[in-house]
């Protein structure tokens, strides 16, 4: 959907938070999500900096 949005310019600016394009290490959901940076914490932290940069 983003990408149609995109290729007509209706998107505007966008940030993408989602697991990076590579394989990750085996273990527990937390830790792996914690090393991505998509746990509860880092995920709140990066939007709220989003949301100030607005």
């Amino acid at each position: 959907m983003l990408e149609e949005l995109s290729r007509h310019h209706v998107a505007g600016e966008v940030s993408l938070l989602g697991l990076p394009d590579r394989f990750l290490p085996a273990g527990a959901a937390a830790d792996v999500q914690a090393d991505v940076e998509l746990d509860p914490e880092s995920l709140a932290r990066r939007i709220g900096e989003l949301v100030k940069g607005a």
